[in-house]
């Protein structure tokens, strides 16, 4: 039985509660998305459970909703953004979560400043499209001073994106990353990011205390011989070279009204 906003989640703990999400409402997709990104839901919880220091968060870019409930489930008071909630409407009521509909990019954020104590921004920021300044800026402003931004994002220097990069296919297929708009209803990745990046948007819209960490999602259940020898081969390059690995897990802190953290 988990506590209320345990601490430092258990993998098997983790495994009980996945266990229990009945997904049967959702599209083949978002079925398809938690097997590839379970273990990235995992390492995400581990790292909520170690820099949230309140209950109340917002979750931007909540869709397909899979954290966003791990998160309900584990007694944190969580808001979610999508921006067409409709498309998983069915799920979202089944499971009574609290989600709003809202497009970062265009939308305010509907509630007054220094609201929140943390704000989750996983694998959204590469498909802002518009003016992730701007985003940044929303966040900002509804966080609480010394609140915290979670953020996850692919690392453009990943060793997939360096052997695309190698063998000439190139970091993303534009046509079926804009195509998205199409079938799954938002935009899929503009591009992503190195760190030395990321670091100069957040503490140029005036984050502080940045810390970087580093992980790799892949898909482990019911792949063929072949994806575990690559497994394999990618997990023990990864050893060697951690900077390779596939994705940025990013905490930011807003500083406190005098603009001094201790």
């Amino acid at each position: 039985m988990l506590s209320q906003n345990l601490v430092m989640i258990t993998k098997s703990e983790f495994n009980i509660l996945a266990k229990n999400l009945d997904l049967s409402s959702q599209d083949s997709w978002s079925k398809d998305y938690w097997i590839k990104h379970k273990d990235r839901y995992f390492n995400n919880i581990l790292l909520i459970d170690k820099y949230c220091s309140g209950t109340k968060i917002l979750e931007i870019g909540s869709y397909p909703f899979h954290q966003t409930l791990l998160l309900k489930k584990m007694n944190y008071n969580i808001t979610g953004f999508d921006l067409n909630p409709e498309r998983q409407m069915q799920f979202i009521t089944d499971n009574e979560l609290n989600i709003i509909k809202n497009n970062i990019e265009n939308d305010i954020i509907p509630f007054e400043n220094n609201t929140f104590d943390s704000v989750l921004l996983f694998e959204l920021f590469e498909h802002l499209r518009m003016n992730p300044i701007d985003v940044l800026s929303k966040i900002f402003k509804v966080l609480i001073p010394k609140g915290k931004l979670l953020l996850s994002t692919p690392n453009l220097y990943s060793i997939y994106n360096i052997g695309r990069f190698i063998t000439g296919k190139g970091i993303n297929n534009g046509f079926v990353e804009f195509n998205k708009l199409n079938t799954i209803g938002h935009m899929g990745h503009i591009r992503e990011y190195t760190v030395k990046e990321m670091i100069d948007f957040l503490s140029n819209c005036g984050f502080i205390n940045i810390e970087i960490c580093r992980f790799s999602t892949k898909t482990r259940e019911g792949v063929t011989l072949g994806k575990i020898i690559k497994n394999f081969t990618t997990d023990l390059i990864e050893i060697l070279f951690p900077r390779v690995k596939t994705h940025l897990f990013i905490i930011a802190e807003k500083p406190d009204k005098f603009g001094i953290n201790k």
